[in-house]
């Protein structure tokens, strides 16, 4: 199931580059890009099945490019939407761990916040100290639609929970980014945006 969920995104790239109007080179580009993402997605998920658990953290993955990787595909997914996204992310910031992990948690919440913003997506990204005096990497991801309210908040991290029972999706994507930060020592929370809608807030330590 959580397989599933995580290939959703790049099929859907795919879909959407084959109906479009991509010259051939254009098309062959996008295939690769997508393959080798599932490629990563599969054996991620296989290390997780076979109970890896956290990867080593010796690894350092610029956020920024990652952020603009998943916002192109994102782009295509939800062309006919036309989200204005603003990513507001030093260049000199890093996230140490698995890029595997790191994809997966910015994949499920920036899908959410393009699925149900009404026009405006932003990420904000910097150095900080959590409430406990941990440093760490805190990445805020806000949209301008309905917002999650405060009563679902809990509810909509519980796995197959949804929401909003009107839009498609199995209910896992949120579920899935508070698992994997959990593993890393880190937490997800939810509130209202000053856009209007929700505002996911994420801290890696």
């Amino acid at each position: 199931q959580d397989l599933a969920h995580s290939l959703k995104t790049p099929l859907a790239v795919l879909q959407s580059a084959a109906e479009g109007e991509e010259g051939t080179a254009r098309l062959a580009q996008v295939l690769k890009e997508q393959v080798g993402r599932m490629n990563v997605i599969v054996q991620h998920q296989l290390a997780r099945a076979a109970g890896s658990g956290r990867s080593t953290l010796a690894q350092r993955v610029p956020l920024a490019p990652v952020l603009a990787k998943l916002q192109r595909s994102l782009d295509k997914v939800y062309a006919e939407a036309g989200r204005q996204v603003a990513l507001e992310v030093p260049e000199s910031l890093a996230f140490q761990g698995d890029e595997a992990d790191l994809m997966e948690v910015l994949g499920n919440v920036l899908d959410n916040a393009y699925k149900h913003a009404e026009g405006r997506v932003r990420v904000l990204a910097q150095r900080s100290e959590s409430g406990k005096g941990m440093i760490g990497l805190s990445i805020s991801i806000d949209d301008d639609g309905p917002g999650i309210p405060e009563e679902l908040r809990e509810r909509v991290l519980r796995r197959g929970e949804r929401g909003d029972q009107n839009l498609p999706g199995q209910g896992l994507g949120l579920t899935l980014a508070d698992e994997i930060l959990r593993l890393y020592g880190g937490r997800l929370e939810i509130g209202r945006s000053d856009l209007g809608g929700a505002r996911i807030d994420l801290f890696f330590p």
